[in-house]
């Protein structure tokens, strides 16, 4: 029994390293604040790659250096999506403008 767990713990890792590769190869870098808005496109794309029957073949993909998402990944629009709701919420916060102090006035 407990080989069993030894080896869905090994294929789940497979997958989980799967998508940290995919996540760098699209170079979807979500900032720490925008994680918590950005929490249902993360999980869709945990789940796809959790489901996935071969992440070797993703692996794979990247190493040869292909552009975007293997047309065969079950996340593919998922990670479409997150790294266009990163994107966004990245450009939203550069075009906010930092309040700057005041100068002190003299007594």
């Amino acid at each position: 029994m407990s080989t069993s767990f030894g080896g869905m713990g090994r294929r789940h890792s497979d997958r989980m390293a799967a998508h940290r590769a995919m996540m760098d190869h699209l170079a979807i870098h979500p900032a720490d604040e925008d994680v918590t808005s950005l929490f249902a496109d993360l999980r869709k794309t945990v789940m796809g790659c959790a489901q996935c029957v071969c992440p070797q073949a993703c692996g794979d993909w990247v190493a040869q250096g292909h552009a975007g998402a293997p047309p065969w990944c079950n996340a593919a629009q998922a990670f479409a999506d997150l790294n266009n709701a990163t994107d966004r919420l990245a450009k939203a916060r550069a075009n906010v403008i930092p309040l700057r102090p005041t100068a002190r006035l003299r007594a």
